[in-house]
């Protein structure tokens, strides 16, 4: 069982600031799986989720790279990857990808083109252009033994005026 939810960014702050209030209730073992068009606001929400977690500088997408690792003296280290440059899943053992997502805060950015590869226990968000410039679509799928902890989350996205839509709750499957 998972909890499904989709809430309106109106502008690229907003999708910031969306990302700040996950980094901010970010725990150790947490991964957040982002798909979304090229230009759909995942690194915005990267930067977001960087940032509640207090994590300063620049936070820009490891598309060449492929993984940036931000580590903090006294708080939880962020593991960012961008795996839109590998062409098969096996690429993912060369670049020590098994190697996270149980510890610290992973973040995969195109996660979608190796969904059987990604932990089970990752938040799943889908960003997407609505049609306005800046406004996006924000879908999250939370599995159910991340349930509680998004709720808290969500209070904090709802509380800064994000609008919920397709309030269906919990669905099976993703």
């Amino acid at each position: 069982m998972t909890y499904q939810q989709r809430y309106i960014s109106p502008s690229v702050a907003m999708t910031t600031a969306f990302g700040r209030s996950i980094g901010r209730q970010a725990f150790d073992g947490l991964v957040v799986a982002l798909q979304g068009d090229l230009g759909a606001g995942k690194t915005h929400l990267a930067q977001g989720i960087a940032a509640g977690m207090g994590i300063g500088g620049t936070i820009a997408s490891p598309t060449f790279t492929l993984l940036n690792d931000y580590v903090q003296e006294d708080g939880l280290s962020l593991h960012h990857f961008d795996v839109y440059r590998l062409e098969q899943a096996d690429e993912l053992e060369g670049i020590g990808f098994y190697d996270y997502g149980t510890e610290g805060v992973t973040l995969v950015e195109w996660a979608d083109r190796f969904p059987e590869d990604i932990w089970p226990h990752a938040i799943w968000i889908r960003l997407e252009r609505t049609g306005a410039d800046t406004e996006r679509g924000i879908t999250v799928i939370v599995p159910e033994r991340q349930i509680t902890w998004w709720k808290g989350v969500e209070a904090d996205v709802v509380g800064a005026g994000y609008v919920r839509t397709d309030l269906d709750g919990c669905v099976d499957g993703r």
